[in-house]
């Protein structure tokens, strides 16, 4: 086997794909929500598309080293995947790889890794700090999107990670010189404290921050480059430091030749005068004035012209200079003369009675020349003409048209109109005959038929039973139209047998039974039959291992029989402590007091095979507290809270942070003394049972007077 193709549904536990296998196919475990455990063999070179998608109830997977890329969305949805073995071999992570998997917190890649695809890691929230591998060369944009604020990223590699307002994140900083004889550098290990890390005994920097470079040349030599890849860093040598890692590189080179450069132009030069500018030493920075000669006229190879001629005035040209206003060899441009058009142009148009008149015009000007007249055309211009006698649908008509310049007439005829029909009468189908409308003209009573319809189906009355079927034989239906009177009939399928058992033994789990089937229609067909022992119960697996919720709370646990075939699949439901937690006969659990017990859900069938899971119920939530603010103190009042033996008050001058427990005291209400006066603090309260803990009640503030 080379390709393991589709896994079936039921599949659970724990299950070790074959060492034949080397690709897994696309979708071939998805949505197989009761695995618990996948070991990869070693072999295995590529895991495709959604492979294990929704795998809900997976929590261990075991990738045996293998040299594998994973395709988009392998482990998209394993939302309790907790455990990821043997993944140091791993080549490529296609987008959504890793998405939604929000119980991991520990990914070890090694430097196999070479590339992180789109959202390979949205919404692990159990990531707290993760490592890129030095060798990855791509990382898509959002790949580590929908992580908790605050987790770390530490990129060893080249390629750039996107920034994140959530994530914080370090990549790391080589240091290489030309000639250590020449000079030193490092960085200023000053910086705020966070900027620079050390993390599995590796030094990260924060990326994105300034770090100040620490560069000192040695006598005679100057620090000619600072740079990594293709990014120069000027002085004074502060590198922003990048969303990769980097080598950055420091050349000192000996000053020997003075290299200038202009810093300013003081004065420019002219055509006609010197000019000044600054200059430095690329290499010894030193600055200095010097002269810019004069640079003479550039006069243009073409002539420009600096008056068009015209057919009858001359013009003017000149070679310009191409820095200022200077001119030389200005020539004079002959008058162009007129230049006629070949074609003749209408001066005025004949008409039907006038003559017109045509000549050849100058391109240029308003000249023209050879002017010939044009003879009157004798074509009439005709109006759009007028109708005088109207068409009717059973006659033409007349229009006559006049011309515009000499009122001369002429006529056509007009076609008839149409009949202008109304809807006459209807004529309704039968199932014998289509159906059809008549139509008749309002002028002149012509007659036209329209609108056909199809004849409607035989309304057929059901009869009764014309021949009764058999187990075996077919019968027949008859029916009637009530309309023309034609007869239907319709096939009625034989009966079949239709066995029932009359049981003499009941079967159990343990023993066989016997009984005997009886045809309902004919009890001569009959057959005994030895019933099989009924299918036991053998695994009792509820969806949920256990929770832990406030008091007065509660949720469903649902119990799964195995074999699915078994006969009886009903459970009985028990807590082991009822002071606690509850159970109704739906498996809901109610949460009464603090503490912990066990819910157990038995098959009924007689095999005892149970299964349990752990509840722990917590004090409920503090619904509200009261803050009295008084000299250098408070006064914190707190509502009576259900299953509460004491109470924890943390204290913070932040409104989201730097929370600490105070006290921890049985009474509600506290006096919190020896406060800063006009200082804002903020404060939360939780109750307590013992070790059981409910959740905290909003932050409440006041200023201490």
């Amino acid at each position: 086997m080379k390709n393991l193709e589709l896994a079936p549904r039921n599949i659970s536990g724990d299950y070790e794909i074959p060492q034949s296998v080397s690709v897994i196919k696309e979708s071939s475990f998805d949505a197989c929500y009761n695995l618990t455990g996948i070991k990869i063999p070693s072999n295995v070179y590529k895991i495709e598309s959604n492979a294990f998608h929704a795998c809900s109830g997976l929590k261990t997977l075991d990738f045996s080293g293998a040299s594998v890329d994973l395709d988009y969305g392998c482990f998209y949805g394993c939302n309790t995947l907790n455990n990821i073995l043997g993944s140091e071999n791993i080549k490529t992570l296609g987008g959504c790889a890793f998405m939604n998997c929000m119980k991991v917190t520990d990914f070890n890649f090694g430097d196999a890794l070479t590339k992180i695809g789109y959202e390979a890691f949205r919404n692990c929230y159990g990531i707290k700090e993760f490592v890129i591998p030095k060798n990855v060369t791509s990382i898509a944009i959002n790949s580590f999107e929908g992580l908790k604020e605050g987790s770390k990223i530490y990129n060893k590699s080249s390629a750039v990670l996107k920034s994140s307002d959530t994530l914080t994140t370090y990549s790391m900083l080589s240091i290489s010189l030309n000639d250590e004889k020449r000079g030193s550098a490092d960085i200023d290990r000053s910086v705020a404290e966070g900027i620079i890390v050390k993390y599995n005994s590796e030094e990260y920097i924060k990326c994105g921050s300034d770090i100040p470079l620490l560069l000192k040349s040695n006598d005679g030599y100057i620090i000619s480059g600072v740079a990594y890849s293709i990014n120069n860093i000027p002085k004074p040598y502060i590198l922003k430091m990048p969303y990769k890692s980097i080598d950055l590189k420091v050349v000192f080179s000996e000053c020997t030749n003075h290299e200038y450069y202009d810093l300013e132009i003081i004065n420019a030069a002219t055509c006609t005068e010197d000019g000044e500018k600054k200059v430095s030493c690329t290499i010894c920075n030193g600055k200095y004035n010097m002269s810019i000669p004069k640079l003479g006229h550039d006069y243009s190879t073409e002539f420009t012209i600096d008056k068009e001629p015209t057919c009858t005035v001359p013009g003017e040209k000149s070679r310009h200079c191409t820095r200022c206003d200077e001119r030389s060899e200005i020539t004079s441009v002959s008058a162009l003369g007129h230049n006629y058009s070949k074609e003749y142009t209408i001066d005025k148009e004949a008409t039907c009675v006038e003559e017109g008149s045509k000549s050849r015009h100058c391109i240029r000007c308003d000249a023209y020349t050879d002017q010939i007249k044009i003879t009157a055309t004798g074509n009439h211009t005709y109006d759009s003409g007028v109708i005088t006698t109207p068409s009717t649908c059973t006659k033409k008509g007349v229009k006559t048209y006049t011309c515009s310049v000499c009122k001369r007439t002429k006529t056509e005829e007009i076609d008839m109109s149409p009949h202008d029909y109304a809807k006459y009468k209807v004529i309704k189908p039968t199932c014998t005959s289509e159906g059809y409308t008549e139509y008749k003209c309002r002028d002149c009573d012509n007659i036209k038929y329209d609108n056909y319809t199809d004849m409607i189906d035989h309304d057929y009355i059901y009869q009764g039973i014309y021949e009764y079927p058999s187990c075996t034989m077919e019968g027949s239906n008859l029916f009637e139209c009530s309309q023309c009177g034609k007869l239907g009939y319709t096939i009625i399928k034989p009966l079949g047998h239709d066995y029932v058992l009359f049981t003499t033994i009941k079967p159990t789990i343990y023993q066989e039974g016997f009984g005997t089937y009886i045809c309902k229609h004919d009890a001569r067909h009959r057959y005994d039959y030895v019933i099989p022992k009924l299918k036991a119960v053998s695994l009792v697996r509820l969806n949920s291992s256990g929770k832990t919720m406030a008091m007065g709370t509660s949720y469903y646990l649902k119990a799964s029989v195995y074999p699915g075939n078994a006969a009886n699949k009903s459970v009985s439901w028990k807590s082991s402590n009822t002071k606690v937690a509850t159970v109704n006969t739906s498996g809901k659990v109610y949460f009464k007091s603090p503490g912990k017990a066990y819910i157990y859900a038995t098959a009924k069938d007689g095999s005892k095979k149970s299964a349990k899971a752990t509840v722990k119920v917590l004090p409920k939530k503090v619904a509200k507290i009261k803050l009295s603010s008084g000299k250098k103190k408070v006064t914190v009042s707190i509502a009576k809270t259900g299953g509460a033996k004491h109470y924890e008050i943390y204290r913070s001058t932040k409104k989201n942070k730097g929370f600490k427990k105070i006290k921890k005291t049985a009474s509600r209400k506290y006096v919190n003394k020896k406060l800063k006066s006009k200082k804002t603090y903020y404060y939360k309260v939780r109750a307590v049972y013992g070790s059981y803990a409910g959740s905290f009640s909003k932050v409440y503030k006041v200023k201490v007077k």
